[in-house]
């Protein structure tokens, strides 16, 4: 039988799951996207994207930064594009 702190835990991480609209706030993470040539950086740092490809450093935008805009969807704040990451 499961400890009912256990339960509970659950329960709640359910329920935060669900407002995550109001209880979470992605600030900055870094991922690795794989390119149909290489592997990119792509970084998010408080609504600012970035991304090591030669695409994000001439426009400003690249589809690894538009995919991992379509994974995340609403959960994270779109904000100004920054240089790319190093």
């Amino acid at each position: 039988m499961l400890p009912s702190t256990y339960v509970a835990d659950v329960e709640k991480s359910m329920r935060y799951a669900q407002e995550r609209e109001q209880r979470i706030v992605f600030n900055s993470f870094n991922v690795t996207v794989d390119g149909d040539h290489r592997d990119h950086k792509v970084g998010y740092d408080h609504g600012h994207w970035t991304c090591d490809c030669e695409g994000f450093e001439h426009h400003g935008h690249c589809p690894h930064t538009m995919t991992m805009e379509r994974v995340l969807g609403e959960t994270v704040t779109m904000g100004e594009i920054s240089a790319p990451v190093a």
